[in-house]
C-alpha cells in the first residue's frame, strides 16, 4: 500500500479507523505536506459508488473529494482530513450537550442533509450517527462516510445503517427509501446528545423524527429545520438571521461556544 500511495504523491501517516470493508488512514501529500483521509477497500464497486456520491455532495457539511483510483485490486478514496474528534467520542467523555448546542448541531446537520436530498440530485445519507459526525476544533461539524448512501427511491439500496440510529425500514431492506430515513437518524442523534434532559419542545421534535412508521415522522429536512428554529426562539444570546435559499423558512443561527473549549 505504501508503494501505491507514494506513486500517487502521498505518504501514509497513521490508521484512523477500520470498518467491515475498509480502512481509513491519515496520509500526507508529499508536495504540499497537507493531510488527507484515505479510505482503502477491496470492495472497489462500493468505493466507486461512494466517490460518485461525494462528487455530488458539494456542501460544507461534507468533506471534499480529492481523488480516487483503483490499483492492485483495491480502491483508494482520498478526501479532506477533518481535525478534531467524533461526536461519539465527545459524548463518551462529557456525557451530553446543552440544549442550545444540540439544537445548533441538529440545525447544521439538517441544512446539509437538505442539500443532499434536494441539491445533490436526490441522495439519502442513511448513516447519520454520532460516530460519523466530526466536531472540528472551532466547533463546526462535518458528516463523514458515504458508504451507506443511496439514491432516493432506489430499488436495490439493500440493508444498510447502524442499529439504534438507522430507520426501521432501512434494516428491513425496504425498497423505495425516502428522506425520512435521514430524519430518523438525525432525531436519534439529537436524542443521544440530550438523553432524558431535552426540553419540552426539543423532546417533541425528537419524537416526531423517530416514529417507527415512516409516514408518521416529520416529512423532510425543511420541516426539521422549522421545528429546530422554533426551539431557539426566545433564547438569549447573539443571533443572526439568514434565509435558506428557496426554502421560505427563516433559519436562526446562534453563535455558540465550541464544545472543545474547556469551561
Amino acid at each position: 500500500m505504501e508503494r501505491v500511495l507514494k506513486e500517487h504523491g502521498f505518504l501514509r501517516r497513521q490508521l484512523l479507523g477500520r470498518g467491515g470493508f475498509s480502512r481509513v488512514y491519515c496520509v500526507e501529500e508529499a508536495a504540499s505536506g497537507r493531510r488527507y483521509a484515505c479510505k482503502v477497500s477491496e470492495n472497489v464497486a462500493l468505493l466507486k459508488r461512494e466517490a460518485l456520491f461525494l462528487r455530488r455532495a458539494l456542501h460544507p457539511l461534507f468533506p471534499s473529494l480529492r481523488e480516487w483510483w483503483v490499483e492492485d485490486k483495491a480502491g483508494y478514496l482520498v478526501t479532506d482530513f477533518v481535525p478534531g474528534g467524533s461526536l461519539e467520542a465527545l459524548l463518551e467523555r462529557r456525557g451530553g450537550f446543552s440544549e442550545a448546542q444540540a439544537v445548533r448541531i441538529g440545525m447544521e446537520l439538517a441544512e446539509g442533509l437538505l442539500f443532499l436530498h434536494e441539491g445533490a440530485g436526490g441522495l439519502i445519507f442513511r448513516d447519520v450517527k454520532p460516530a460519523n459526525i466530526m466536531i472540528r476544533q472551532d466547533g463546526r461539524i462535518k458528516l463523514l462516510d458515504f458508504g451507506c448512501a443511496c439514491e432516493i427511491g432506489e430499488s436495490r439500496a439493500g440493508i444498510a445503517g447502524t442499529p439504534g440510529y438507522a430507520a426501521p425500514e432501512q434494516l428491513e431492506g425496504s425498497r423505495g427509501l425516502t428522506v425520512r430515513c435521514d430524519v430518523y437518524g438525525l432525531g436519534m442523534t439529537l436524542k443521544a446528545m440530550r438523553g432524558d434532559g431535552a426540553g419540552r419542545r426539543l423532546s417533541r421534535v425528537i419524537a416526531a423524527c423517530t416514529r417507527q412508521e415512516p409516514l408518521r415522522r416529520l416529512p423532510d429536512m425543511r420541516s426539521v429545520m422549522a421545528e429546530l428554529a422554533g426551539c431557539r426562539r426566545g433564547k438569549a444570546g447573539s443571533r443572526r438571521q439568514t434565509e435558506l435559499s428557496g426554502s421560505g423558512i427563516l433559519v436562526q443561527k446562534n453563535i455558540w461556544e465550541s464544545p472543545w473549549k474547556t469551561p
